[in-house]
């Protein structure tokens, strides 16, 4: 799922070390172009530490890949740069916290328009309503928004209901499960009882699912046009084979 496409969201949950780093490490390396000097993978942790931990995984993973990393994290006092004065960022992987990550995007200074997988490490802190929600869910939306969509993971030992609400709101199917569709419709008419089932389209995303799921059953399903009565919305139905 996370090797071969079509590269589709995770969520994994998984106890402490069994494995979730080098997990997550080896599907950002493996969505990475080391021609394209520019960020293609990255991964967001809740502390400094964990960041610095995750990156020292990467670079002993990577070392005879050719692909370069960064760890993104507050600089102490030695080490600072004023944001204005930082290059823009060329490494291929980034690995760091929520705060300094937004804050490069917010500057330019680190593009996501090439972003083609998106991990949260530890994802039940960073989106904890007394966590890193506000900053997670900003960084996912605009990498979502630069690059068209990418590749989202989520790692953690548990997942509450934080998670959970996250997942519902951010990562619903792109494509239609025809088969749920399907096993909805028949319920409506067992046991050789005869049923109808009305499909309500609102946008032009609706339309296409629509269309998906003709085409997946060879089968026409009849739109029903606008009616100004009840004798009309009737006749309608007996044109479709409702009545």
């Amino acid at each position: 799922m996370i090797l071969t496409p079509p590269y589709k969201d995770l969520v994994a949950q998984a106890h402490n070390g069994s494995g979730k780093t080098t997990c997550f490490v080896i599907g950002m390396l493996s969505r990475v172009d080391p021609k394209r000097k520019i960020p293609q993978a990255i991964c967001i942790c809740p502390t400094r530490e964990l960041a610095q931990q995750n990156h020292a995984v990467l670079l002993k993973m990577a070392k005879y890949t050719g692909i370069t990393s960064m760890c993104a994290i507050p600089s102490d006092s030695a080490n600072y740069i004023p944001i204005n004065k930082r290059p823009p960022v060329t490494e291929q992987v980034v690995i760091g916290t929520p705060g300094t990550i937004k804050k490069w995007t917010s500057a330019k200074k680190l593009s996501t328009r090439d972003v083609k997988i998106l991990v949260f490490d530890e994802a039940d802190h960073m989106l904890a309503e007394d966590g890193f929600r506000d900053d997670s869910e900003r960084i996912m939306k605009e990498i979502q928004r630069s690059s068209g969509g990418c590749q989202v993971l989520l790692f953690s030992a548990t997942f509450d209901e934080a998670v959970k609400a996250f997942v519902s709101r951010h990562d619903n199917p792109s494509e239609p499960d025809c088969e749920l569709y399907l096993h909805r419709v028949g319920r409506t008419g067992r046991f050789g009882s005869k049923g109808a089932v009305f499909n309500f389209l609102c946008t032009a995303r609706d339309r296409s699912v629509m269309e998906k799921i003709e085409r997946h059953f060879r089968h026409h399903i009849p739109e029903i046009p606008n009616w100004r009565s009840e004798e009309d919305f009737e006749s309608a139905l007996k044109d479709a084979g409702l009545l």
